[in-house]
């Protein structure tokens, strides 16, 4: 469910109108029958390359840092999500 609402966002910043369909399906999960997550609809289908561009883009960068790291000034160890260590500064760098 977040992914999509970041995606969502995303794509609406840039201008591509999107809608969020099922978002709170989960909610009913037991109740009813709920064989599918949340899921993008795109309002203009002229702009379907644009947001499949830019979703591409962004998985991507979600898949750059998979695993925690150490600070290789501090050796302190992060989780993924930490793009800076919080013990001395030290920026993470880039993954290749």
């Amino acid at each position: 469910m977040l992914d999509a609402q970041l995606l969502s966002d995303m794509l609406n910043d840039a201008g591509i109108d999107v809608t969020l369909m099922g978002a709170y399906l989960s909610g009913a999960a037991g109740e009813i029958p709920v064989d599918q997550g949340p899921s993008l609809w795109l309002i203009n289908s002229d702009q379907d390359k644009a947001a499949r561009t830019l979703i591409h883009q962004w998985e991507q960068q979600e898949n750059l840092y998979e695993q925690p790291w150490i600070c290789p000034h501090c050796t302190q160890k992060l989780e993924v999500q930490f793009t800076q260590c919080w013990q001395c500064g030290h920026q993470r760098e880039e993954k290749e």
